[in-house]
């Protein structure tokens, strides 16, 4: 069974039977190599961690690792790189915790350069969460051993990773315009880049730009990218929330309505246009918006109200709230508190009634 190996590679580990536990974690990774909690106790192996840290590792949630948690050294940088660069291990995750080893400058560039251009090419949206998992600064409450993701825009504009991405990409866009490739100079014997690549390296710069609180140069920056793909939704999402974040949130809501035209099946985008409605206290217009997703057989404030749409219910209160009309909100925030007394009954009844079936 797997969870007996995972559990036989971390006793590996804590009894610091490090050999056996390289190869026990080699071949769970080998089985399943986007599992990241695999990869963390391959990390763990490699290192040779103490039992108390190792604990620790084993603990960390999502996409963490140890090379992305501790400060490790140069020393144990490379341990890790060679390890990875020596593996059969063929997945793109690979390559993005390859980026989280390296132990200079220069080897951190020519990485990120490799890791952008495949991404740019494959027209990646989420790139930019590869570039931000990088961005780390030592841990307030552990600064000797600890990172932590940087979140105030000031560490974000200075962070290492951030600028040399922010050269790159500009670099990326500047040949994209001029000759459809990354290259500085155009290379005849090299295909041309498909549309997407500029697309997708406009996107990466507006969010970075948005992330160091450079909002009007990122304005500037995704407006471009519309009029290159005028029908690319992410775009206008991404628009709607520079606009929201300068405070021109009725712009914002304009722009998120536009981009829900784009797509009238898509119920998140219903939604978001819905919540930035609401933001603005355009009560009736989010109303009718999200009705298009509400079956047509009655009140759709009553079927919201059945279907338990607790975030809309709390924001409608909000807005009416800043509306002073406060026997409206009232009922929408004390519906919500009736949803989480019938959550509460319901799952007694339900924990009674397996009670009940197990005991027939």
């Amino acid at each position: 069974m797997l969870s007996h190996k995972v559990k036989l590679a971390e006793l590996y580990v804590l009894s610091g039977k490090f050999n056996e536990a390289r190869t026990s974690w080699t071949h769970l990774v080998l089985e399943q190599p986007d599992n990241y909690r695999f990869h963390c106790g391959l990390q763990v192996s490699y290192l040779e961690l103490d039992p108390t840290t190792s604990l620790e590792m084993f603990s960390l949630k999502k996409l963490q690792l140890p090379s992305t948690t501790l400060q490790l050294s140069k020393e144990q940088m490379v341990v890790l790189k060679d390890m990875y660069v020596a593996s059969n291990f063929k997945t793109r995750n690979v390559s993005k915790i390859l980026l989280t080893v390296c132990s200079d400058r220069d080897e951190l560039k020519v990485a990120l350069d490799k890791h952008l251009r495949s991404s740019l090419h494959n027209a990646m949206p989420a790139l930019y969460h590869d570039i931000f998992s990088l961005v780390s600064i030592p841990d307030p409450v552990n600064q000797s051993s600890h990172v932590v993701f940087a979140s105030d825009p000031i560490d974000i504009k200075q962070h290492e990773v951030i600028l040399i991405t922010r050269e790159l990409v500009d670099k990326y866009i500047s040949n994209l315009r001029s000759h459809e490739q990354f290259e500085d100079l155009y290379d005849p014997s090299l295909p041309l880049e498909p549309p997407t690549s500029f697309l997708w390296a406009l996107y990466l710069k507006a969010h970075i730009l948005e992330m160091c609180n450079e909002l009007k140069e990122a304005l500037v920056v995704i407006d471009e990218s519309i009029q290159h793909t005028p029908t690319a939704i992410d775009m206008y999402c991404k628009k709607a929330r520079i606009l929201k974040k300068l405070g021109d949130v009725i712009t914002a809501a304009v722009v998120m309505d536009d981009c829900r035209m784009l797509d009238l099946q898509d119920r998140y985008l219903n939604n978001k246009a819905t919540k930035y409605y609401l933001r603005i206290d355009e009560t009736e217009l989010a109303m009718n918006t999200i009705a298009l997703f509400v079956k047509h057989d009655g009140e759709p404030q009553k079927i919201l109200y059945d279907l338990q749409c607790n975030w809309y219910e709390l924001e409608v209160g909000e807005s009416l709230a800043r509306t002073k009309q406060w026997g409206g909100a009232l009922r929408k925030f004390h519906a919500i508190k009736k949803h989480f007394f019938d959550y509460v009954h319901d799952m007694i009844d339900f924990h009674s009634y397996c009670v009940r079936k197990v005991s027939e």
